[in-house]
Order: C-alpha cells, then sequence, then structure tokens
C-alpha cells in the first residue's frame, strides 16, 4: 500500500484529516503543570491554558486576555520576559531557556521556558506563543 506523500507539522496535519486548530488546541488544557500561552505584537494575552491560570492563581481566562506580564510579575520578570518576546517577534525561537517565572503567591520558581513567533497566512509575525515547565529537582523525574 502506497502512503500519501505527509507534511509531520501539526497544522499540515489538521489540514490533511480536515480537522479544526482549536479541537485539539483544548487538549493543551489537560497538560498539568505545564502553562502554555499566546501573546499579540503589544504583548498582551490573547490565550492562555488552565495550568497557566493555576499558576497565577485566576479562576478564568478573562482574567488574563488583554492584559501582560506587568499586570501579573514583578516589574523586573516582566522586563526579562518583554524583552524575550521582541526577540521572538524578530523571528527567533527561544528554546530550553531556564527562567524565573512567577506565581501566584509573588514568588517564583524555576523553569525550562520555549517561546515561537506565530505567523498569519502572509508570512508576518503576529505575535509568541510559549510554554514553560518547572526544572526538576534533584530525585524528580
Amino acid at each position: 500500500m502506497k502512503r500519501a506523500a505527509s507534511t509531520p507539522s501539526l497544522r499540515a496535519s489538521l489540514l490533511r484529516i480536515g480537522a479544526a486548530a482549536p479541537e485539539v488546541i483544548e487538549l493543551f488544557d489537560y497538560l498539568e503543570d505545564l502553562p502554555l500561552w499566546m501573546k499579540d505584537v503589544a504583548g498582551t494575552y490573547q490565550w492562555v491554558s488552565v495550568s497557566f491560570l493555576l499558576n497565577f492563581g485566576l479562576k478564568t481566562r478573562e482574567d488574563v486576555i488583554g492584559h501582560s506580564d506587568y499586570d501579573l510579575c514583578g516589574e523586573a520578570l516582566a522586563n526579562q520576559y518583554r524583552i524575550d518576546d521582541e526577540r521572538v517577534l524578530r523571528g527567533e525561537r527561544i528554546l530550553s531557556r531556564v527562567e524565573l517565572v512567577g506565581r501566584f503567591d509573588h514568588t517564583a520558581r524555576w523553569c525550562v521556558t520555549s517561546k515561537i513567533p506565530l505567523h498569519d497566512a502572509e508570512g508576518n509575525v503576529v505575535g509568541n506563543a510559549g510554554v514553560t515547565r518547572p526544572l526538576a529537582r534533584p530525585g524528580e523525574g
């Protein structure tokens, strides 16, 4: 049996089977302890996962959408996040960066963060998406 040529990207796979991206994105809410987000070019959140909400002690996405890191974190962390966002908006990917991530109780923990640019149909950068996970402590899997 001959297999059809395929592109391994999520977008191409969804288009190939005729599925809508939002159906797959819903699965991101079931990834515990793995906050995900999407921001526009101004640095305001446009979507966040449930894990992101829990990290900041928030109840609904409406508590985050339209807000920036400056509304959620201390200024020092927000400044660093914005510097990283600017790099990503210029087309750079930040992959597996170890950094401090703010939390709901105004503490921070060491995490591994990745951010990528988001593009429109014409290839213009329209925002960024990111994911972070806690850095495993010695003895943790």
